[in-house]
């Protein structure tokens, strides 16, 4: 697990789109969901204390665009755009399953 985590961001509304991760054991799915979103998805005690995920897990992620930048550098998970500081406007929200 990362030790620096981002905080979730509240999403305006329910998510429309599902994203789901498949895979064999120990590839990496819940670690690319935290990578995307900034939540581990492996909540259960027992899967916090094994490293492994149990139950099934999922996280929701903002998408923001940045009305200055353009194509794919003006879209981002967070609400200020990385590139220029500017405010992104909400797009939709995703769920990584």
């Amino acid at each position: 697990m990362s030790q620096k985590r981002k905080k979730q961001i509240p999403l305006p509304k329910q998510p429309e789109v599902n994203i789901g991760t498949i895979g064999h054991v120990d590839h990496g799915k819940t670690t690319l969901v935290e990578a995307i979103t900034g939540v581990w998805a492996a909540k259960h005690s027992e899967e916090l204390r094994r490293g492994i995920t149990i139950k099934l897990g999922y996280a929701d992620a903002p998408v923001f665009k940045c009305p200055k930048c353009e194509a794919i550098q003006a879209y981002s998970s967070n609400p200020e755009c990385p590139k220029c500081g500017s405010k992104g406007e909400f797009v939709r929200a995703i769920s990584f399953v």
